[in-house]
């Protein structure tokens, strides 16, 4: 009687531990689809965060640049920015101005 009782109890041991293997089998599967979700959407942040920073450089600059050109003279201003043919033309539409043309 008690060897019987043994075999059933070591069968339904038995029969625990497969369902809890069967559930873990479940549970892993699930973890390593989250783990891949999570490597593609850090792969994704990283990706949108290098983007940001290059805006942010590009913004940083051109503001450093609008910076220095508010403490530019007018004179300072044409040298750096403008070109002989748009010098020319500046002068000339002053000097009509000037004229009053």
């Amino acid at each position: 009687m008690k060897i019987k009782n043994i075999i059933l109890e070591n069968e339904q041991l038995k029969k625990q531990v497969a369902s809890l293997e069967a559930q873990l089998a479940r549970k892993q599967y699930v973890l390593d689809g989250v783990k891949s979700n999570l490597r593609k959407v850090t792969d994704e942040r990283n990706e949108l965060l290098g983007e940001n920073m290059k805006r942010i450089e590009e913004s940083n600059r051109l503001y450093g640049e609008l910076q220095d050109i508010k403490h530019l003279s007018v004179w300072e201003f044409a040298n750096l920015y403008c070109n002989e043919e748009e010098h020319a033309e500046a002068g000339h539409a002053l000097a009509k101005d000037l004229l009053g043309r």
